[in-house]
């Protein structure tokens, strides 16, 4: 089974919509470019990560 990590950023931190909700980790991989490839040019806005802010 494949285990995904989100958050819900109800305050913007992550990026400028309150409220998003974005895709932080797929099973341990917390790569932002790894989890672009896997969700696709249409979704890649939707994944972040603070570690590199």
């Amino acid at each position: 089974a494949t285990v995904y990590g989100f958050v819900y950023d109800l305050h913007g931190v992550y990026g400028d919509r309150d409220g998003a909700v974005y895709l932080v980790n797929a099973d341990g991989e917390r790569d932002p470019a790894t989890l672009c490839d896997l969700v696709g040019e249409a979704h890649a806005d939707h994944v972040a990560t603070l570690l590199e802010r």
